[in-house]
């Protein structure tokens, strides 16, 4: 049986690293489509995404979450579970299929929108095939492959939508890339769970309703989650132009960019510690502290830094058009520290099979975003859309403390989170003492500043940074005598 820390450092590691190259490749042929559609096109795709993403979920019905669990407990269960799976998601695509086009109609979209949500959600029927596929290689703890897989799809996206944005096919176009993309990732998941399981075609009806109702909670969890995180979007393609969606769309987007790092890192660890909390409890308060301690210290330079030159930062990277972005952004960056520490606790609490009670608190996020923004988006547009996105995951953090207070050491929490403090202080000084120097100068500057107080306050212990000082020196000695 594979070592669960020595597994969850080898997911962390690839999962990490493949998401560093998916989201630069991602990102920076982002910036193409942006530049390429322009601000109205752009909100246009935006609102597209945002609504075919809140029902997405549906499909699924949150099997594959629960799967992936059990999948890790006993890797026979693969078998018996993949066709189920698969056949569960095809007939549930059809109904969000007439499902969201009918909502979309009643909503008064366009006809151009109304065919382009109706378009997006072929790839439904894509991922009800990969999305099973990829449940057996996470059930097996196999990480490194899909961060992979997840690079060749984004290889394949940027490849297809390159071509078809120069052919002038637009919306419609980045969409199709999108086809291509996910018809590559499921080629390559098939040939790589076949390696650890025997895809099994056999169709159990009797098993359908028990898988139903397990993954409900984690079904009611992730579209509640999709409601807080799109809403405010798809609201906004109702009162605001198409020019501001984009607007919008581009600092979202940027944040959560950067926000899917961080989340790569809590993902990997589920099947992992699901195991290790059977056998050693303690290790998952360990692993919880130690997380919310380095996960911080990340998560808030980069919302505070990020504050101090959002402008510029958005005008550099999509041009003068886009530069009302930069005040949405202000306020949105500070969703990722809050987030990054939800979304931990959010991993734990399917450890400990609180998934339930997880499905409660975002149903109340979702509940709460949505009347918020009912009323602030109409009297304050974009940054009151932004101002209530903040607030629902700090509302979102709160709760998860709370539920996990008797399983954890959530007291000690307060403690991780202060050590980044003064640093940050120290950093803020700096980038207002250097005024409006080149983003490319500032953000190494204060990164290192920062850096570098933190080891000196203790906040990042000295053996750490001595730790990853030899191992990138041994890396790069093996490196050179392998050379010669």
């Amino acid at each position: 049986m594979p070592n669960p820390e020595q597994n969850i450092r080898r997911n962390l590691l690839f999962n990490f690293t493949g998401q560093i190259i998916l989201k630069l490749l991602s990102f920076l042929f982002t910036i193409t489509i942006v530049r390429q559609l322009g601000t109205s096109n752009f909100g246009t795709y935006s609102t597209v995404v945002a609504f075919v993403g809140i029902f997405a979920v549906f499909s699924e019905l949150g099997i594959n979450n629960y799967a992936v669990r059990e999948i890790a407990k006993d890797h026979n269960q693969a078998a018996r579970l993949f066709a189920n799976m698969v056949a569960i998601r095809l007939v549930f695509g059809i109904l969000v299929l007439v499902i969201e086009t009918g909502l979309a109609w009643v909503l008064g979209y366009s006809t151009l929108v109304i065919g382009l949500i109706a378009f997006t959600n072929i790839t439904i029927f894509i991922y009800a095939v990969q999305g099973p596929l990829q449940t057996i290689l996470e059930g097996f703890e196999r990480y490194d492959l899909t961060a992979v897989f997840n690079i060749v799809y984004q290889l394949v996206f940027i490849g297809t939508g390159a071509l078809f944005l120069l052919a002038g096919f637009g919306v419609p176009g980045v969409i199709g890339a999108s086809f291509c993309g996910a018809l590559a990732l499921t080629f390559v998941s098939y040939r790589a769970a076949r390696r650890f399981t025997r895809l099994s075609s056999k169709i159990e009806f009797r098993s359908w309703l028990p898988l139903i109702l397990f993954g409900l909670p984690f079904c009611i969890t992730t579209f509640a989650t999709l409601v807080s995180f799109k809403v405010d979007t798809v609201l906004l393609s109702l009162w605001r132009l198409p020019t501001e969606v984009g607007w919008y769309s581009v600092a979202y987007n940027l944040v959560f960019t950067l926000l899917s790092l961080f989340l790569s890192f809590t993902g990997a660890l589920v099947p992992s510690l699901s195991r290790k909390y059977q056998e050693d409890p303690a290790a998952v308060t360990r692993f919880f502290l130690g997380s919310v301690r380095y996960l911080w210290m990340l998560g808030l330079p980069i919302a505070v830094g990020t504050t101090f030159i959002a402008e510029r930062l958005i005008v550099l990277l999509y041009g003068e058009p886009y530069a009302p972005a930069g005040m949405v952004l202000q306020i949105l960056i500070w969703v990722l520290p809050v987030l990054v520490l939800t979304t931990l606790c959010g991993a734990v609490t399917t450890v400990f099979h609180l998934e339930r009670k997880t499905a409660r608190i975002n149903i109340i996020n979702a509940t709460f975003n949505i009347l918020l923004n009912l009323w602030a988006i109409q009297n304050y547009g974009l940054l009151g859309a932004a101002f209530m996105t903040v607030a629902t995951e700090v509302l979102g953090l709160a709760q998860f403390m709370v539920l996990l207070r008797g399983h954890l050491a959530v007291s000690r929490v307060v403690i991780e989170l202060l050590h980044p403090i003064i640093p940050v202080i120290f950093m803020a000084s700096l980038l207002i003492l250097l005024g409006e120097l080149t983003v490319f100068l500032e953000i190494p500057l204060a990164g290192g500043f920062y850096l570098l107080v933190l080891v000196l306050t203790g906040g990042l212990p000295f053996t750490v940074v001595k730790r990853v000082f030899q191992m990138v020196i041994a890396r790069f000695a093996f490196r050179r005598l392998a050379t010669k």
